[in-house]
C-alpha cells in the first residue's frame, strides 16, 4: 500500500472535505490505481476517484459520479445543480494550488476522444 502523504489524490481528497470546504465525505480509501471517496452536496452523493493517468497532457484523473440511477432518472431526478457545484468546488481548489496548472475539464464522452479534441477551461453543467 502506497503512502498516503506522496499521493496527491489523498491531499486532494481532505481538501475536498475538510473545513472551510464543508462538503461531506467519507473515508478516503486506495484503490492502488487511485484514491476514491464518496462526497454529499446538500443531499446528493457523489463518487470520486482521484488517480495518475500519466498519459501526455493527461496527467491526473478526477471523475466524478452521480449515485442518482438510470431508474431515478428516467422518474425525473436529477443532481445537475449539486454536480456543478460539486465540481466548480473542485476546479477552485485546483486552481489554488501552486503546483497545479493546465486543468482541463471534460465530458465522459470527450474523455474517450483524443485529448486535444474537445475540452473546456472551466466545468460546465
Amino acid at each position: 500500500m502506497r503512502s498516503p502523504g506522496h499521493h496527491i489524490g489523498f491531499p486532494f481528497g481532505n481538501s475536498v472535505c475538510c473545513p472551510p470546504n464543508c462538503l461531506r465525505c467519507d473515508e478516503i480509501g486506495d484503490l492502488d490505481y487511485a484514491f476514491d471517496f464518496h462526497a454529499a452536496v446538500d443531499k446528493r452523493l457523489f463518487y470520486i476517484m482521484v488517480g495518475l493517468v500519466d498519459d501526455g497532457v493527461r496527467q491526473w484523473l478526477i471523475s466524478t459520479n452521480s449515485s442518482i440511477g438510470f431508474l431515478r432518472r428516467l422518474l425525473g431526478s436529477s443532481d445537475a445543480d449539486e454536480h456543478l457545484c460539486l465540481v466548480n468546488h473542485i476546479d477552485s481548489l485546483l486552481r489554488g494550488h501552486d503546483g497545479t496548472s493546465s486543468i482541463r475539464w471534460y465530458t465522459l464522452e470527450e474523455w474517450n476522444n483524443p485529448p486535444d479534441d474537445s475540452w473546456t477551461q472551466r466545468p460546465s453543467a
